[in-house]
């Protein structure tokens, strides 16, 4: 009967082959696409008085990185950059954004930038912020609102 044992222990050993199964990974995600196209509006207050551009936005997108060139009305500019929190569309995109406006004292160009976080991102995203202050012209905005929508 001591064949039996032996026997046994071969047919374990046979059957089991001592390789480590390899283990599944998940899908790759597909972040949610945001490029193209985007319109909206920025307000904000200047010395007391409230204020609101219309804002055509292009943005671009590589994977949850975010860029975005930014026509205002009355001759502003602007831009966006930043990375979504995730690939999802109720991703929040904490983005740094920038302006650019004309100044008539003197006729100059003024640039400011604020960081900020939008809320989700689709169907729209909407950044605030209490203020933004220009250079050099001195000039100080408060209560901005840049909203985006497609």
């Amino acid at each position: 009967m001591r064949c039996a044992p032996i026997v046994f222990s071969l047919a374990i050993v046979g059957c089991s082959s001592g390789a480590t199964p390899t283990p599944t990974s998940p899908a790759p995600v597909t972040p949610v696409q945001l490029a193209g196209t985007w319109t909206g509006t920025l307000s904000f207050t200047f010395d007391g008085q409230p204020y609101s551009h219309t804002v055509t936005a292009t943005i671009g997108q590589d994977q949850l990185h975010l860029t975005a060139s930014m026509t205002l009305s009355g001759d502003w500019r602007g831009s966006l950059d930043g990375t979504l929190s995730a690939p999802i569309v109720q991703a929040q995109l904490p983005a740094h954004i920038t302006l650019d406006a004309p100044s008539n004292q003197p006729p100059i160009r003024c640039a400011a930038a604020f960081d900020s976080t939008s809320n989700v991102v689709v169907p729209s995203m909407t950044f605030r912020v209490d203020s933004v202050s220009f250079n050099p012209c001195a000039d100080t905005i408060t209560n901005v609102t840049l909203t985006l929508g497609r």
